[in-house]
């Protein structure tokens, strides 16, 4: 999967306003989604914004590891990821 916001929708965020992130993978690995996260920082440098892996616990599956990209206002998260999807990215608007 390969999916990116762009710097310009991150530079958008105002104070108080960036509760959401995109999510650009989860993976049951955490090396796996750490190996996701270097290969989407090199591929996209300058459009990948605080890209991070966050860890969740999952009810039936155990423990999920996400690639997110943010902190973003919900209209930037929500802008990045229509062009996102236009272009054939997968991608999902998140709340922090």
């Amino acid at each position: 999967m390969k999916t990116v916001a762009k710097q310009s929708d991150a530079s958008a965020v105002g104070a108080g306003a960036s509760s959401f992130a995109i999510q650009l993978a989860s993976s049951l690995s955490e090396s796996e989604a750490l190996a996701t996260l270097s290969r989407l920082k090199k591929q996209f440098p300058d459009a990948l914004r605080g890209g991070s892996v966050r860890r969740a616990q999952g009810t039936d599956n155990g423990v999920f590891y996400g690639v997110q990209s943010g902190p973003l206002s919900r209209d930037a998260a929500e802008n990045a990821c229509s062009r996102l999807r236009a272009g054939g990215e997968n991608c999902i608007v998140v709340r922090r």
